[in-house]
């Protein structure tokens, strides 16, 4: 059901969320407006990424487990206001066998896409690395870098000072996913579409931001008051 494709999203990363969404569809186990409407919450970053990414970044590794936790419930928020067909039920009909040798298939010319997308933007930051950055503020750059590539946009955040802003960017950058993500995602989704994914990404970073502004104060108070 639905809640399966949710708990794989949320620990498989981008873009797996909607890879297995896109074949949910194309097999006929749920719905295109289902379909449509899951990739708006239901392709995140996985506890890999995060974790192997952003635990480093801040002086508390416990900070990573609230970022997790921020990208889970920003996801459920949007999916809880998406518009939904009380009609449409996700449910199994008419499925399609779906073998191994399909799967492996389906698995390589997935990341064939993905590393060639990476591959694009990261020439395309450090162009703007070597010919461009004199013009933008640091802070500015950090922004970029998240919203064009989500792997560089985390390894520029150590360039913030402050860990409450710091902590508040991490957890926007994640929510978005960044460009590179959003055209893996078209990589995965052929036949399907892009649905709500954009307006998703845009809602879940918003949410995102408005509870690390909430919660930020409390944990970074009480790591001055350690201190």
């Amino acid at each position: 059901g639905s809640e399966s494709l949710m708990l794989l999203s949320f620990l498989g990363g981008y873009p797996v969320g909607a890879q297995i969404i896109t074949q949910a569809y194309l097999a006929n186990s749920i719905s295109k407006e289902d379909a449509n409407r899951m990739l708006g919450f239901c392709n995140n970053a996985g506890p890999a990424f995060i974790f192997g990414m952003l635990s480093f970044i801040f002086s508390n590794s416990h900070i990573s487990w609230i970022l997790w936790s921020i990208h889970i419930l920003s996801a459920l928020s949007v999916g809880y206001i998406l518009p939904y067909e009380a009609e449409t039920k996700c449910h199994i009909h008419n499925a399609k066998e779906i073998t191994l040798p399909i799967l492996l298939k389906n698995s390589i010319n997935s990341v064939t896409s993905i590393c060639g997308w990476v591959i694009i933007f990261r020439i395309i930051l450090c162009l703007f690395d070597r010919w461009l950055s004199w013009l933008v503020p640091k802070d500015h750059q950090v922004i970029l870098s998240g919203i064009l590539e989500l792997s560089n946009g985390c390894l520029s955040l150590k360039n913030i000072q402050n860990e409450h802003i710091r902590f508040i960017y991490a957890s926007g950058m994640l929510a978005f996913g960044g460009l590179c993500v959003g055209m893996q995602t078209t990589s995965v989704t052929q036949g399907l579409g892009m649905g709500y994914y954009l307006p998703g990404k845009i809602l879940q970073t918003e949410f995102s931001i408005l509870y690390s502004l909430f919660i930020s104060p409390i944990i970074f108070q009480n790591a001055v008051t350690k201190i």
